[in-house]
């Protein structure tokens, strides 16, 4: 084991150790046990570590940046309780989700609780700038809000363009790996070119992030994706790939993307003509070559910053998520 897989590994096991005493036991019951749960469900933590590799890349102490680590992982969390509602899915990290496990209302109330869980960790962070944190992360979670409104709006267009849909991803996956680096940034007290550098490195590693994921939908291991495949085709989800074999697809060949766009595919056979679709149009290749470009330009901005082990450990960590298969 290297260097930096020690590092990640400490750091993961530090946020691990921490978050599955987030929520203390308390009445009532049903909301607590349902919230411990979805804290308790696993997940990469991608989020929390960014926080902390973001914090030791311009110097801080990373133990410092813990507290507001949580934070970020317990608000992600949220997001994926609302998400999951809206969604009407089934399944989150090979389990049941918690609308399907309890209710619609537990769910909603879940979430809600998760918010104001976040918002506690968030103001036990060890900083004088803990304005400017509470700052970033209103402003992140108002982001998230903003994007999941427009990716709800996108679901009953049939006209979505690619720039369009990298503009809502900017939002909804990108503010929170922004927050996420500049939180941690903040506590690890990044001067204002340091933290216009982290934020510009979030975003764009928010963008890589998201169409990788769209590419997983299709190309993944059901087993480690810890959702059914295709479940984006299947759902009307506007995807990078969807977005761009529409805009690359011979007129005849849209037929099967209609089905798509109208969320009326029905069987494999619906499934696999979408598949052809984006084989003919080179979309996986082309969502791949976004990620690529994405990545590089999160990567360039890091390169702006002092070279110490700590920005290359930061620089270690997305060139990891790039490789990643779930």
């Amino acid at each position: 084991m290297n260097t930096f897989d020690k590092i990640l590994e400490r750091y993961r096991r530090e946020i691990n150790r921490h978050i599955s005493s987030a929520l203390t036991k308390r009445e009532p019951v049903s909301m607590y046990e349902a919230g411990k749960y979805v804290l308790d469900g696993g997940g990469k933590r991608i989020r929390p570590l960014l926080t902390l590799f973001s914090c030791d890349a311009v110097g801080g102490r990373w133990k410092d940046a813990v507290p507001a680590a949580l934070a970020v992982e317990i608000l992600h969390n949220f997001t994926l309780v609302h998400d999951d509602i809206m969604d009407m899915s089934d399944s989150r990290r090979g389990r049941a989700t918690v609308h399907k496990k309890w209710n619609d209302n537990i769910a909603i109330l879940v979430g809600d609780a998760l918010v104001a869980v976040a918002y506690h960790s968030l103001l036990e962070s060890k900083s004088g700038r803990l304005q400017e944190i509470t700052s970033f992360f209103t402003d992140g979670l108002l982001e998230v809000c903003e994007g999941q409104t427009l990716d709800m709006e996108f679901e009953y267009m049939d006209d979505v363009t690619v720039e369009r849909y990298l503009q809502m991803i900017e939002k909804k996956t990108g503010a929170l790996l922004k927050i996420a680096a500049a939180i941690g940034g903040v506590i690890g007290n990044a001067d204002k070119k340091q933290l216009r550098v982290l934020k510009e490195f979030g975003s764009f590693l928010g963008l890589a992030f998201q169409i990788q994921d769209d590419i997983l939908d299709v190309v993944a291991d059901e087993t480690k994706l810890g959702k059914p495949m295709h479940n984006d085709i299947k759902t009307g989800k506007r995807t990078y790939l969807l977005l761009y074999a529409n805009e690359h697809a011979k007129k005849r060949k849209k037929a099967a993307l209609k089905k798509v766009f109208n969320r009326t595919v029905r069987d494999t056979e619906d499934i696999q003509a979408v598949l052809d679709v984006y084989a003919q149009t080179n979309a996986t290749e082309a969502a791949q070559k976004a990620v690529a470009h994405y990545t590089f330009k999160a990567e360039k901005c890091l390169q702006k910053l002092p070279k110490t082990p700590g920005r290359d450990n930061l620089i270690s960590f997305a060139k990891m998520l790039l490789s990643r298969e779930y």
